[in-house]
């Protein structure tokens, strides 16, 4: 009866970064001049740490498990006039003054 009680603590699978990877990734995405797409990642932890991870287990463990995010801006024509582009904005609202 004592058994059937007792707390069970699952074995689970094993993560397929470690915990020292891990950490060195953190500091890696932590860093301005980091990496900017999961594609680098998942090169830098064959390159580096000799891990073969697939790139939807990178994508997942950088976003929901470490809540990076690796956004970069849009490129913007270098040559492209600034009042030009803000003529042709559209404003939100109408103008009621």
């Amino acid at each position: 009866m004592e058994k059937l009680i007792a707390a069970r603590s699952g074995q689970g699978r094993k993560a397929v970064i470690p915990e020292a990877v891990n950490q060195a990734l953190v500091e890696k995405l932590d860093d301005p001049n980091g990496m900017s797409r999961y594609l680098e990642i998942q090169q830098w932890l064959e390159t580096e740490h000799q891990l073969q991870v697939k790139y939807p287990t990178v994508h997942r463990h950088v976003c929901y498990r470490l809540g990076a995010k690796l956004k970069v801006p849009r490129p913007v024509n270098e040559s492209a006039d600034e009042r030009d582009r803000c003529a042709f904005r559209k404003p939100l609202l109408p103008n009621w003054a």
